[in-house]
């Protein structure tokens, strides 16, 4: 009977004490809904919810990119000159039909107004730049990888190339002999280094140096456009490799700190931004994808490094050319370097040394090209402060 009564009272207690309310809440009150069970739909519904909100900002982003492309579009061809000629240097923005293109090539004999349509672009660029901000403070996650940043790039618009003629070609074409002469023995002396496994000391930049309107930034460019002169390039790194870079094919990837960029864009601010490799980053993916750079996205670069984007451009290279790693280089040119401030400078170029060497001593030829150091002389063989090894290609001024 004792054990009777001992049952009883064990199963009445489980029901008296707190513990047994808690756990038996919906025997004795079947009708109500578990909070837990509410506060998970809750939560689920919000995430939903915040997911659709994203996807939303997303494609109106997408939308507002699209729209300035072609904004863009019409008014370079508005301000170019009306020959044929002149639309060939011009791309088409992502999805423009034929019967499109051939509209806004009509459009010259309209009465259109310039103003408006770059007050226009710089109203939606107003927008995308809140947008962003947006994005940002509702997912703030850099990119994990420079996959996933070239599948977000892929949305911006497309470069606008420059028609108008550059103030220092007649200076380039001058000096054109000398600096592939410079360029080449630097080259070859790097590759050297690269066979006798020298340490990163011992590395030192390509550095384009001369005065003011010479062609520093000049000579960036012709080595980004001029396909001849980077199978040159491509030529002397197979050929004073001994058979260890076989190289086949020359990529540039172009970054600048310059304060001036198109449509009054938010220039890089070199005394704001905390992280120069995300703005290198960004701008080098850009300019290889052949979209323009939005600064407002450096954030999202915080997780990559050159590395990352050295090693993408080589491996996507070497597969659409179906060779080796070792038959791609890649040369990276950043220009207006000294811009930085002597700290972020220094960082830069470390940078660029350190993934100069590690590349070169796995037997994969990368290069840097630097222009606008801070150095004493245009005949400088180091830096000026943090005293990194130069190898200089000199401008000279050319005669009236």
């Amino acid at each position: 009977m004792s054990q009777n009564l001992g049952t009883i009272w064990s199963k009445m207690s489980c029901f008296l004490c707190p513990q047994g309310l808690h756990s038996t809440r919906l025997l004795l009150s079947p009708h109500r809904a578990d909070p837990s069970s509410a506060k998970k739909k809750k939560n689920t519904s919000e995430t939903k919810r915040a997911g659709s909100s994203l996807h939303k900002m997303k494609k109106e982003r997408v939308t507002l990119k699209s729209e300035i492309a072609l904004l863009k579009y019409e008014y370079r061809l508005r301000i170019t000159s009306y020959h044929e000629t002149s639309y060939a240097s011009i791309p088409r923005p992502k999805g423009l039909s034929t019967a499109m293109y051939y509209k806004i090539r009509g459009m010259h004999e309209l009465d259109y107004i310039e103003p408006m349509k770059l007050e226009s672009i710089q109203e939606k660029e107003l927008r995308i730049k809140a947008v962003d901000e947006d994005i940002w403070l509702r997912n703030p996650v850099p990119f994990s990888s420079v996959l996933e940043a070239c599948d977000f790039l892929r949305d911006e618009s497309p470069v606008m190339n420059s028609v108008e003629p550059t103030l220092s070609g007649r200076m380039y074409r001058f000096n054109a002999t000398k600096i592939e002469g410079m360029l080449f023995s630097g080259i070859r002396k790097l590759t050297a280094l690269a066979l006798k496994d020298a340490t990163v000391s011992k590395h030192f930049l390509i550095a384009v140096l001369g005065g003011s309107g010479l062609g520093k930034t000049d000579t960036l460019h012709r080595i980004r456009r001029d396909g001849t002169l980077r199978g040159k390039i491509a030529e002397h790194v197979s050929a004073s490799s001994d058979g260890r870079m076989p190289c086949q094919h020359c990529v540039a990837l172009f970054a600048s700190f310059n304060e001036s960029t198109p449509f009054d864009q938010v220039p890089y601010d070199a005394a704001t931004e905390p992280n120069v490799t995300a703005a290198l980053c960004n701008m080098l993916l850009s300019h290889y994808l052949g979209v323009e750079c939005s600064l407002a996205l450096t954030r999202w670069f915080t997780r990559l490094t050159l590395e990352d984007v050295v090693n993408y451009v080589q491996q996507r290279e070497a597969a659409m050319h179906n060779c080796a790693l070792s038959a791609v280089c890649v040369v990276v040119l950043v220009d207006e370097v000294g811009k930085l401030g002597d700290v972020r400078a220094k960082q830069l170029c470390d940078e660029l040394l350190a993934v100069q060497h590690s590349s070169m001593r796995a037997g994969l030829p990368i290069f840097a090209v630097a222009a606008g150091l801070e150095v004493d002389s245009m005949f400088a063989t180091v830096t000026r402060s943090s005293k990194h090894r130069l190898h200089p290609v000199t401008l000279s001024p050319c005669s009236p």
